[in-house]
């Protein structure tokens, strides 16, 4: 989990240090990404032709181009024109998002525990935006 995380930070700051267009970087993260992720794949579960049916296939190349394709094009594109602090913190308040929104429209239970993890990354994310704010420079929009 370590290194996904780093590679994922790396990732973003070599983004932010790029000019390429965002479909361009995401087509070869995720090109380079199943490269290197089949052979993997088969090593571990082996090869099964007839397992395969063209619904799930379809479901695959769906999953695999609409949400997670687009959901890519718009990080890189959120990262070189806000900045890459400013995905980083849209990131961690997405989890605090999901749980209120099961709290307000699945009527799902908030334990003290889920409280209390919740207003550490609301805290972070507050002490973070106001780092600059506290050491007295500028804010640094991009």
């Amino acid at each position: 989990m370590i290194a996904a995380a780093l590679s994922y930070i790396t990732s973003g700051i070599l983004v932010k240090s790029t000019k390429m267009a965002p479909l361009a970087l995401a087509s070869g993260t995720l090109l380079m990404g199943s490269l290197q992720l089949v052979p993997v794949a088969l090593v571990f579960s082996g090869y099964h032709p007839t397992d395969l049916s063209q619904q799930g296939v379809f479901a695959l190349l769906f999953l695999g181009l609409f949400p997670t394709g687009l959901a890519y094009i718009l990080r890189y594109h959120l990262i070189q024109t806000v900045g890459y602090s400013m995905v980083a913190f849209g990131i961690n308040a997405l989890p605090v998002l999901g749980v209120m929104v099961a709290a307000l429209a699945l009527g799902e239970s908030i334990s003290i525990t889920m409280a209390v993890a919740l207003l550490l990354v609301i805290g972070g994310i507050l002490i973070a935006r106001s780092a600059p704010v506290l050491s007295g420079q500028k804010a640094i929009v991009k």
